[in-house]
């Protein structure tokens, strides 16, 4: 997954949840999450991968 795909993945899950319930749901520091979303921070594979995850869970949430 390319960085510009985290990055708006990010976004979407942060706007939808906030950061810290973002944070919460990875299992990291929020800080972390500021760091990917705002300084282009390295995200592991682990993590890109529980956050598309989340965006899968997240968008089944949403009615259409």
């Amino acid at each position: 997954m390319g960085d510009s795909s985290k990055k708006r993945l990010l976004e979407y899950a942060a706007k939808r949840l906030g950061r810290a319930a973002l944070a919460a749901r990875l299992k990291v520091p929020e800080k972390m999450v500021a760091d990917w979303i705002d300084e282009g921070a390295e995200m592991t594979n682990s993590k890109a991968l529980a956050l598309a995850d989340l965006v899968q869970e997240l968008n089944r949430e949403t009615p259409k």
